[in-house]
């Protein structure tokens, strides 16, 4: 599905913020366990997910739909995110 929406030639940005110390530290703990990631949200109507996907996991999906990675445009390195830029081809 994502390779049938976006036309050869165009890209594609993905941008994750990073598993940090407090994420880190709820799912080595063991606390709010969700299938592979962990809920937020405790006291709150509203709750919401939390799964870190690896560059190397997102360039997987990406070429399963048709996108590559584009050279020289990959932020790697930061402490709290990445970022990719994918084009399809």
């Amino acid at each position: 599905m994502l390779g049938e929406k976006l036309n050869a030639g165009k890209y594609l940005l993905w941008f994750a913020e990073k598993e940090g110390y407090f994420y880190k530290k709820l799912r080595e703990g063991g606390k709010r366990g969700c299938e592979d990631g962990i809920w937020l949200g405790r006291g709150r109507h509203a709750k919401t997910f939390y799964k870190h996907h690896s560059l190397g996991e997102v360039d997987g999906v990406a070429l399963s739909a048709g996108l590559v990675r584009s050279r020289g445009n990959t932020v790697t390195g930061c402490i709290l995110n990445d970022a990719a830029l994918y084009e399809k081809r």
